[in-house]
């Protein structure tokens, strides 16, 4: 029973873990595991024209009390973004999920434009649908919370296992370290809401 226990953690562990593969171009991917548990990064071709959208335009509700309850997000306050590449992934996440659709269990999509990858994990074993604009919102949370520009994830309201997020895009496993910061908000964005 304790071999089981711990191949099923091994595997859920496993489950979560996208490392952004090397020389990974600029584009909109499905990450997922395959039946032989095979890492995939699937690109999937852009069917529309986007216009990237800055995150202050994004962010119109960053002062208002529903993103007082900063629990759920995290925030990496030493990381700056470059301002293009996380306008162009944010939006274009944000573009790719507005139909709302299925994110499969331990699965991702994420969007690599420039140095930023901006993500959605499903960290749990079943598929959940993401609302339509959970991208704008969770842009909103995590600009709220750490700042502008800011690398941060917040996850999603009533998914226990479901992150947004947006990071460099450098050779790491984002969703993994999704949560990895102690830090939930930092000081320019305490100030700016306060």
């Amino acid at each position: 029973m304790l071999s089981k226990t711990l191949l099923l953690l091994g595997l859920t562990t496993l489950a979560t873990s996208f490392t952004l593969p090397a020389g990974t171009t600029d584009g909109f991917y499905h990450a997922y595991y395959d039946a032989s548990g095979v890492e995939v990064h699937e690109l999937i071709p852009d069917n529309s024209l986007i216009a990237a959208t800055s995150l202050a335009e994004r962010s119109s509700l960053v002062n208002s009390a529903k993103f007082a309850k900063r629990a759920n997000t995290w925030c990496g306050c030493s990381h700056g973004m470059d301002h293009g590449s996380t306008d162009h992934a944010n939006g274009d996440l944000q573009n790719q999920l507005s139909g709302g659709p299925n994110v499969g269990g331990n699965s991702a999509y994420y969007s690599v434009k420039g140095s930023t990858v901006a993500f959605v994990c499903n960290k749990d074993g079943y598929s959940a649908q993401v609302f339509g604009g959970a991208a704008k919102t969770g842009a909103e949370h995590v600009t709220s919370a750490c700042g502008m520009y800011i690398a941060g994830t917040w996850r999603m309201d009533g998914f226990k296992q479901m992150d947004f997020g947006y990071m460099d895009a450098g050779d790491r496993d984002f969703c993994q370290h999704a949560e990895g910061s102690g830090q939930h908000s930092c000081g320019a964005a305490d100030k700016v809401s306060s």
